[in-house]
């Protein structure tokens, strides 16, 4: 089922979200949600998509990027289920790119993000998950993982100079070549 994904302004994308009891997880219930979050992110083309997004205050998060039209350069990234994530950040370079989200639509801003980060969470069926994660993919998660803390990419941004309408970044940002920075990239 698709889930009406909440807008910047709606209390749920500001609230940190709670833990989730692992003793839940493969109850058919949180099984059921887990796919609607799947289908919903496919609905609305993310790559991500995070809980509080759809109205559930729960540490949950779901990527996935495969052969996606908007960024055909960008390398995959397997459907990945983050639940009670944990973040260590491995290299404090940080790498400014582009970033969109389906709860503040057509819009786009320059981000800082973190290169290298270790990630510990549970998976689909509540099994321990610790993997390392580069570049856009450290990107992705970052972007989620802020979802359940309240917060999006624009407060990460430290020059709201860059944020632009969807429709004039295209025309001005991705059209001149000088201005575009290494990737464009977008998560829930």
């Amino acid at each position: 089922m698709i889930l009406k994904v909440a807008r910047l302004g709606h209390p749920a994308v500001r609230t940190a979200a709670s833990a989730v009891d692992p003793a839940i997880i493969r109850s058919p219930e949180f099984q059921r949600l887990l796919d609607d979050m799947v289908e919903t992110m496919r609905e609305y083309n993310g790559v991500g998509l995070a809980a509080p997004q759809v109205h559930l205050s729960l540490q949950v998060a779901v990527l996935e990027m495969s052969h996606h039209p908007r960024y055909p350069n960008m390398p995959e990234i397997p459907l990945t289920y983050l639940i009670n994530p944990q973040v260590t950040i491995l290299e404090h370079a940080t790498i400014d790119d582009w970033e969109g989200c389906l709860s503040i639509p057509d819009m786009r801003g320059l981000v800082p993000r973190f290169k290298q980060l270790r990630v510990t969470a549970l998976g689909r069926h509540g099994e321990e998950l610790d993997f390392v994660a580069n570049d856009f993919h450290a990107r992705v998660i970052q972007h989620e993982v802020d979802h359940l803390k309240g917060e999006v990419y624009l407060d990460r941004m430290p020059n709201l100079r860059s944020l632009s309408h969807l429709a004039e970044w295209q025309r001005f940002v991705l059209e001149t070549p000088q201005k575009q920075p290494q990737r464009a990239g977008e998560s829930g």
